[in-house]
């Protein structure tokens, strides 16, 4: 069994809703995994923690109270709905052409470089003779070495 299984049949094997099977290839594993083993017995930890929690009771009206919220807020009429997923729809369909434009111009209209940029070269030092640095430096106008 490997390490995914393992972890994923843990719940199982803990809540006691694995087979005979997977419950003995499950042992075997975090017999050999101490990492699954470290795992299975902190979830082990954690569930005998939460069966140790008493069950809490929510307060005499509390349930009314929500319910009475609810109904106070005042309910949105169906031709409201309809602008408002209408203005919605506009924004999105207005931002989704914005953000296409913006995406397509980059690839399309990329930023051509200066004539200075590819024939500046200076950060290669010099250059070997009859080399295409040399040629580039020439062809910029610039001082040949002779």
């Amino acid at each position: 069994m490997d390490c995914r299984r393992c972890r994923g049949l843990a719940g199982r094997i803990i809540d006691g809703e694995a087979g005979v099977d997977e419950a003995a290839a499950f042992e075997r594993h975090i017999g050999e995994c101490a990492d699954c083993a470290r795992l299975y017995a902190d979830l082990t930890a954690l569930t005998a923690m939460h069966a140790g929690l008493r069950e809490i009771e929510p307060p005499e009206g509390m349930t009314d109270r929500i319910v009475a919220a609810a109904r106070v807020a005042a309910p949105v009429s169906g031709a409201a709905w309809k602008v408002v997923v209408a203005a919605a729809a506009a924004a999105v369909i207005m931002l989704g052409i914005f953000a296409g434009s913006s995406i397509t111009r980059a690839y399309l209209e990329p930023a051509a470089p200066t004539y200075a940029e590819v024939t500046g070269l200076d950060y290669l030092g010099d250059y070997p003779p009859a080399s295409l640095g040399e040629a580039m430096e020439v062809a910029a106008g610039g001082a040949q070495d002779e």
